[in-house]
């Protein structure tokens, strides 16, 4: 069984590691900033390995470095919550508690200062 993993070829895990792991062999990857923002991790996919992949990696390490400011579970939920209009996204299991609203305000408007975020919680293409 354990020589079938060594075959797999995507990554679990950060994704400011893709382009490197693209380069490597790899051949895609699962990760949790694809649930919020797709089009974000695709650019970051197509363009690994060309003259734009730059762009595209400062893109994912901005809002990264923004949300990682927070607990990182609530944070997602609470974005996903304003990104879908539906805030029962932001249910946690115990131990983790919601992200509270002040942080959530926080962290919601420097994502809208970084262009993250449109003013009316859209998420950009």
């Amino acid at each position: 069984m354990a020589a079938r993993f060594r075959e797999l070829r995507i990554l679990v895990g950060h994704e400011p590691h893709l382009p490197a792991m693209l380069a490597a062999g790899g051949a895609g990857t699962v990760c949790g900033v694809a649930n919020l923002y797709p089009r974000l991790v695709r650019r970051l996919f197509d363009t690994a390995g060309t003259g734009a992949a730059p762009a595209a990696l400062a893109e994912i390490a901005d809002f990264l470095k923004i949300v990682l400011d927070y607990p990182l579970m609530p944070a997602f939920k609470a974005l996903q919550a304003t990104l879908s209009g539906d805030e029962d996204w932001c249910a946690v299991r115990p131990p983790l508690a919601p992200l509270p609203a002040e942080e959530r305000r926080r962290m919601e408007d420097r994502l809208r200062r970084s262009g993250r975020m449109a003013a009316h919680s859209t998420p950009p293409a």
